[in-house]
């Protein structure tokens, strides 16, 4: 009797193969998709972070001298008048509720490598205990997020003091 492959042999090889490529396909596909979801998220967060430290870089207060020593008492938050866009902003409340959609880089230059992304800052006063407050305090809750459309904003925040 020779030795040799069967037709069902044959048959039952290739369809453990094709399943075996198929698992390997489907396994590949959630890779790609699973890589590209961590590269949107290490992109939020480095927006987040990058706008986090444009706001940083500003005074604690529109009556703050330079260089910065504690005042008296703080005032309003907000963009005060003749501040329009962040460029112009001098001290951290004037990022109150600024919004960029897609992201602006400091000097209000486009920045086309990340069209689809947006980003938010939120500024309030806080009292000791770190809960909002709507009477002016010596301290800040900043907190700047960024996000792609379909994904969860990625969010950093931050406690700043008028020490």
């Amino acid at each position: 009797m020779k030795r040799g492959f069967l037709l069902i042999e044959c048959s039952i090889a290739l369809m453990i193969s094709s399943c075996a490529l198929f698992t390997f396909l489907m396994l590949f596909a959630v890779v790609v998709r699973a890589g590209q979801r961590v590269e949107r998220i290490a992109t939020a967060t480095q927006l987040a972070s990058a706008l986090m430290e444009e706001v940083r870089l500003r005074r604690w207060d529109e009556r703050t001298p330079i260089p910065s020593r504690a005042i008296a008492s703080p005032g309003p938050l907000g963009p005060d008048s003749g501040e329009l866009n962040k460029a112009s902003f001098n001290d951290v409340d004037d990022f109150k509720d600024w919004t960029e959609a897609p992201p602006l880089g400091p000097m209000m230059e486009p920045l086309p490598a990340f069209s689809t992304f947006s980003r938010k800052v939120e500024v309030e006063y806080v009292d000791a205990a770190l809960a909002p407050s709507s009477s002016p305090t010596d301290r800040k809750h900043l907190r700047v997020c960024a996000w792609d459309p379909g994904m969860k904003p990625i969010c950093l925040d931050a406690l700043l003091t008028n020490r």
